[in-house]
């Protein structure tokens, strides 16, 4: 889809020579949005080279007030990489330049938007730092959320210096993390990583920490505060099957790129993103095509197997869809199978095997789904 950024009224327009109202665009959640960007001035006839790196961003609000409360106070990223390249205009020998890209309508934010809840899955957020500029840090803090009104708030001292803050209503304050001043934002993503408590696992990727929660619930989404960190949803908590989703979302979009060496923000459009698992409300008894998989292994003289699931079904009435028993190691391995399942519930199943085991080496490979 090509759109023309126009340099001087600030909007996107669908031709170069004449500004038009903003355009609605509809989507389907995962979709891919191909975008051709040449920026355009009034009376010029070519399209404006903006330079080799301007830092295209196409970001979106939430044009639902009624969705605010599921909605991330930060804006979505939907791209930022933007490729420039060059045509040769049709009625000379003018050079027009473009930028090119590809909107992901998917991510966390969207799947929070739309309140999908297709699968079972646990909330990852990355925390981008900064580094602290003569004690900049003291006392700022940041909340990333352990349910849909409960939170926990990291909060910072420079070389033991800097005023708690109020944990505020669900709060639980995580702190002080201790760096030094002028620590540069590695070092203070290095700090928060040791930090991160029991509700959380955390990985850290430079100036990056990957927080990863524990359970799969939905939860309100993560807020910077006064830190300065870029806080991101890479993957919406869910619980399946609950009743949160609704038909589409509308998102407001703009484009912020550099131009002469200052930001500028234009209109684009408002885009619609349809839910694609919509269920017009409705919350099915069971799930369909929730899945459970895994290995066990089977302990020497063992005639039965417990499985747990990593996550609990939503009921017990799963099926299974593979079951069997493997042996790769042993030269001569005994031929024991699967038998009755003397167990089952939402939480796994305990089955019996036509044999005990002669080693350590059997392993049970199971796929359940509901």
């Amino acid at each position: 889809m090509r759109r023309y950024p126009n340099l001087y009224d600030l909007i996107l327009q669908t031709d170069r020579a004449f500004p038009q109202h903003i355009e609605t665009l509809s989507v389907r959640r995962g979709d891919e949005l191909y975008l051709e960007l040449p920026f355009c001035k009034p009376g010029v006839a070519n399209t404006i080279d903006i330079g080799s790196t301007p830092g295209i961003m196409v970001i979106a609000k939430s044009a639902d007030e009624e969705n605010d409360d599921r909605y991330d106070e930060n804006p979505t990223l939907f791209a930022n990489a933007f490729t420039r390249t060059t045509e040769t205009v049709t009625f000379g020998t003018l050079t027009d330049y473009y930028y090119y890209g590809t909107l992901s309508i998917s991510g966390g934010a969207i799947d929070k938007l739309l309140g999908v809840d297709d699968v079972d899955a646990v909330e990852v957020t990355t925390v981008q730092c900064v580094a602290d500029i003569s004690s900049s840090l003291a006392g700022k803090y940041f909340d990333i959320y352990t349910s849909a009104t409960d939170y926990d708030r990291y909060w910072f001292t420079v070389a033991t210096v800097g005023a708690a803050p109020s944990a505020g209503t669900g709060g639980t304050l995580r702190g002080p993390i201790d760096v030094a001043a002028n620590a540069s934002a590695a070092t203070v993503a290095a700090a928060l990583h040791a930090f991160a408590d029991v509700n959380f696992t955390s990985s850290v990727l430079t100036d990056t920490v990957t927080f990863t929660a524990l359970t799969a619930t939905p939860r309100a989404n993560p807020h910077p505060r006064n830190s300065g960190f870029t806080c991101t949803v890479t993957v919406a908590g869910k619980t399946a099957f609950t009743s949160t989703d609704v038909e589409s979302v509308d998102l407001n979009c703009e484009i912020r790129f550099l131009y002469n060496g200052v930001y500028q923000t234009l209109r684009a459009f408002t885009l619609t993103v349809e839910n694609n698992l919509y269920r017009s409300g409705q919350t099915p008894s069971l799930a369909s095509g929730l899945v459970r998989s895994g290995e066990v292994a089977i302990s020497s003289a063992a005639s039965s197997v417990a499985v747990t699931f990593s996550v609990a079904m939503p009921s017990a009435n799963w099926k299974f869809r593979s079951l069997q028993i493997i042996n790769t190691t042993d030269g001569s391995p005994l031929n024991i199978t699967t038998g009755i399942v003397t167990a089952r519930s939402a939480a796994g199943f305990t089955i019996h095997l036509t044999g005990v085991t002669d080693s350590a080496n059997y392993i049970l490979q199971y796929v359940v789904e509901i």
